[in-house]
């Protein structure tokens, strides 16, 4: 609300990475592991998570829920909300966002969100 910039981006460790900039991009703190607001990681394979800023100023986290370090397992795909406190934001817990019958590796992966 106050202008600071938010990335969030995959990791090869099982979670998605975060980062603030409060100087318009110039700098970025260093990054952490995305957390949900009681404190626990937000897993995510090496996929693409991707963020959406909603209208009412709130925002959308798509992921996968689960902490594998490759390339697999991208279905289900997941949603959490996102809340803006102190500079923050605070992640709901995951709920169901897709889900496809076809788990295989090479056409059953739910990723590239956009």
């Amino acid at each position: 609300a106050n202008g600071d910039l938010y990335c969030v981006y995959r990791t090869t460790q099982g979670f998605i990475a975060e980062s603030y900039s409060r100087d318009g991009g110039r700098s970025w703190s260093t990054p952490e592991k995305v957390r949900y607001a009681d404190g626990r990681l937000l897993k995510h394979p090496r996929a693409c998570p991707r963020l959406w800023r909603c209208n009412n100023g709130r925002f959308l986290l798509w992921h996968h829920n689960h902490g594998g370090t490759g390339f697999e397992d991208r279905n289900p795909a997941w949603t959490s909300g996102g809340v803006e406190e102190d500079g923050r934001i605070r992640w709901s817990q995951p709920e169901i966002l897709l889900y496809g019958d076809d788990l295989s590796y090479d056409t059953g992966r739910l990723s590239a969100p956009s």
